[in-house]
């Protein structure tokens, strides 16, 4: 509709109506586009969080399987997807082995599906890569190399996908979190419309519940006292050096590399609501002691950081 509208065409007679505004209108279907695109995105958050899931949680795969572009909106339109479908469901069908659909989700973006071969608790999971092809005669040639290198990666040793050469390297460096506290300020933020709190490590957290904050004051005033807890939070901190910001805001499936929401150890609602930007948070930390903490683990840091705290 947009392209048409654009170029002065008229409508076509079978053309859908926009849910809010006048369908000649190019803004009014920019609006229908935004809406498609977010929806999307969270729809394929939660194909990320199911193939961590069916990876055990190992960032190896995403690593890998990430390297290449987005592979755009997935359509039924696409012989291609209609093809990946009737596979996965032979699969599971004919074998009961669990297929996951590469284009489901953000971070595999290299294959068609992953066929589970063993789902055995106790012993190492057999799986295979699938690059699939609707049309025999058609050439996957730099599709399929780009498949075996991103398994001899993670098999052999190999370099991974892309031009860098790039190799998969075990750090020895645990993760960890303070999850724990998050999942807190959610629970006193549905309650109360938002939430602040410290954390270990000189980090202040605001988590936020829009639709209970909506209840409490209404939208205007919600957003002057969100300001307002940020600023006292900042000030109770004492953050030293440049602030550094992370914001949940409009983030799902916007980087291949942070985990999903889905994943979160939090309650489902939660999740649910971190995905649709129901609930968000914003975690703020000293740039001093986050340079401080990387030359513990032996990674060279400069002196100072900056970010950009909105």
């Amino acid at each position: 509709m947009i392209k048409r509208l654009r170029k002065g065409h008229r409508l076509p007679v079978d053309a859908p109506e926009p849910v809010a505004g006048d369908p000649h209108g190019v803004d009014h279907w920019r609006l229908e586009y935004d809406v498609l695109e977010r929806v999307g995105r969270q729809l394929r958050s939660v194909g990320d969080a199911l193939a961590r899931r069916a990876f055990r949680y190992d960032r190896r795969y995403i690593l890998t399987l990430r390297r290449n572009e987005s592979p755009g909106p997935m359509t039924l339109s696409k012989e291609g997807t209609v093809h990946e479908i009737r596979f996965a469901q032979e699969q599971w069908s004919e074998h009961r082995r669990f297929a996951l659909l590469h284009d489901l989700t953000d971070c595999l973006r290299i294959a068609d599906v992953t066929v589970f071969h063993d789902w055995h608790a106790d012993r190492e999971r057999d799986l295979r890569f699938h690059e699939l092809k609707s049309n025999p005669r058609r050439r996957e040639g730099v599709r399929l190399a780009r498949t075996r290198t991103a398994a001899e990666a993670l098999y052999a040793g190999g370099p991974l996908p892309g031009p860098d050469r790039a190799r998969l390297v075990e750090t020895g460096v645990p993760y960890a979190t303070h999850l724990s506290a998050l999942g807190d300020a959610f629970a006193r933020a549905h309650r109360a419309g938002l939430k602040t709190m410290r954390v270990p490590g000189q980090r202040g957290l605001l988590a936020l519940d829009i639709a209970a904050a909506g209840d409490r004051w209404g939208l205007p005033e919600a957003v002057r006292q969100f300001r307002s807890a940020y600023a006292a939070l900042l000030r109770r901190t004492r953050l030293s050096g440049e602030r550094v910001c992370f914001g949940s805001g409009d983030s799902a499936a916007r980087n291949t590399l942070a985990p999903p929401w889905g994943i979160y150890p939090l309650q489902p609602a939660q999740c649910a609501g971190l995905i649709a930007d129901v609930l968000v948070f914003s975690v703020t930390l000293s740039s001093d002691n986050f340079v401080e903490e990387l030359r513990k683990t032996g990674l060279d840091a400069p002196g100072s950081c900056r970010t950009d705290p909105t």
